[in-house]
């Protein structure tokens, strides 16, 4: 009888520790999962362009493109606002533009 009392005591032991781990992982998924930012809007006339700055001619436009795709340009006119203290070739870029009879105007 002390056999089957020493065996019983191990499974429920077993069981018990196996059962909290389970549910310890479950909330360690919960704990450690990253929030996504919340999407940006972009102001009604405009529509967005990312990439990668081939050429930037300053005060007349600058050409973006993404990885192994033809490069786009951007005209620069005198209300366009660049917010980086200096735009290099291979930097990355976002782009509030909209299109105009010219082409489209960042």
């Amino acid at each position: 009888m002390p056999n089957r009392r020493f065996c019983r005591l191990w499974i429920s032991l077993i069981v018990f520790v196996g059962s909290t781990a389970i549910f310890d992982l479950e909330g360690a998924a919960q704990r450690h999962s990253r929030r996504k930012p919340a999407p940006t809007s972009t102001p009604v006339p405009f529509q967005r362009a990312a990439g990668s700055c081939l050429r930037y001619e300053e005060n007349q436009y600058v050409i973006v493109a993404e990885l192994g795709q033809a490069g786009r340009v951007f005209r620069i006119d005198g209300e366009t606002v660049i917010r980086v203290p200096k735009l290099k070739t291979g930097s990355r870029v976002r782009i509030l533009f909209e299109d105009s009879p010219d082409g489209p105007v960042a």
